[in-house]
């Protein structure tokens, strides 16, 4: 999880090269002679905790993606809607029945 944590937060893959990049050469070498590798949890957490990373940044990045992706759906249905009133409102309508949950309308040609 602290890796998905430190992806989330700087964009970059959990790989020791980019905690170096970000983190420093002597801040991981004194983790490598500490014996904490970047295979272990405790790396990460250590990485996290050098770069204040909170321990829900993962969540937070999902639930802020999922939120536009929901924005993103309305503003499609809505930009769909307004358009097909437009083009409705032009039309003129000759017949219109209601059948079960359907209502069939049938408009005058241009």
């Amino acid at each position: 999880m602290d890796k998905n944590n430190f992806e989330a937060f700087t964009n970059l893959p959990a790989l020791k090269k980019n905690a170096i990049q970000v983190c420093g050469q002597e801040f991981i070498d004194s983790l490598t002679k500490k014996g904490i590798y970047a295979k272990d949890s405790e790396f990460w957490e250590e990485v996290n905790k050098k770069l204040n990373i909170p321990n829900d940044a993962y969540e937070s990045k999902q639930a802020r993606e999922q939120a536009e992706r929901e924005l993103q759906l309305l503003e499609k249905k809505a930009k769909e809607q307004a358009e097909k009133e437009r083009l409705l409102t032009n039309k003129k309508e000759i017949f219109s029945k209601n059948r079960k949950d359907w209502k069939i309308t049938v408009f005058e040609l241009p």
